[in-house]
């Protein structure tokens, strides 16, 4: 929850700062002002997602699918591990 809240915290920062150098025109005319904004907080939610733990099911899913190429690629052996 750490990286949203400081994702959105740095956006808040950067709009304050953008009004603050630029005016009002710099939430309403420059696009990049908006664009940064958003990827503050986008990066912030990436980096939550990106460092949760996968549920159970998941991890089995790509279990699966790995094994599955893998023997498609006949990287497994008969016994199922690696080679």
């Amino acid at each position: 929850m750490f990286p949203i809240i400081f994702g959105f915290a740095t956006a808040l920062a950067f709009d304050a700062l953008a009004y603050a150098t630029y005016g009002s025109a710099a939430l309403t005319d420059y696009a990049w002002v908006g664009m940064v904004s958003w990827g503050l907080m986008g990066g912030g939610i990436v980096v939550f997602v990106l460092n949760r733990p996968a549920p159970g099911w998941l991890q089995d899913l790509t279990g699966r699918a790995r094994a599955s190429i893998l023997a498609r690629l006949e990287l497994l052996h008969p016994t199922g591990h690696s080679a």
